[in-house]
């Protein structure tokens, strides 16, 4: 069969069990807009592996994904809440306006820009953008391992100059 005609089993299948699936990701929480990328991302996957999966159960592996993307979801989140109220110390006026993750993304993109370029070109891809190890090894044309390994040191300078809370004039951020 043509790929065109594995998109259309695939859209049929969305039809089938997106609403459904959308439903159970707003019931665990999942914003509407995460929920609906963590969708596209799923049915995506569901596709790649279309050829695969197509004469077993493909319902339930776009229901699996989904599930593991939710979970990477919420990991995020409680990774991200637990950074943004270290960020945020000492800024409750903005914080208490709901202001808090433009601080947050202010203070940890003046502390990549002190990164060598390698490893903030890494930290970015790997965890802003959440690329996984292969395709930022893809991306930039270097060793997995090596993407590895600036990731694992790009993050602890990260926490380091974060912990230290300058903004690379000797003060504190404000």
């Amino acid at each position: 069969m043509s790929d065109e005609g594995f998109d259309g089993e695939v859209t049929a299948l969305f039809a089938l069990h997106g609403d459904s699936m959308h439903r159970r990701l707003l019931a665990s929480g999942v914003p509407v807009d995460e929920a609906e990328s963590i969708l596209q991302d799923a049915f995506l996957a569901v596709r790649r592996q279309w050829a695969r999966i197509r004469d077993e159960q493909p319902a339930a592996y776009a229901h699996k994904v989904a599930w593991h993307l939710r979970q990477a979801y919420w990991r995020r989140v409680y990774q991200d809440k637990e950074l943004v109220e270290e960020l945020v110390k000492g800024h409750e006026e903005a914080y208490a306006s709901g202001d808090e993750k433009v601080i947050a993304s202010i203070i940890v993109r003046e502390a990549l820009q002190k990164l060598p370029e390698r490893q903030r070109s890494v930290v970015e891809l790997r965890y802003l953008r959440q690329l996984s190890v292969e395709e930022v090894s893809e991306t930039l044309g270097i060793a997995e391992g090596t993407v590895k390994r600036h990731s694992h040191d790009g993050l602890r300078a990260l926490r380091r100059e974060l912990e230290q809370g300058h903004d690379g004039q000797g003060g504190p951020y404000q």
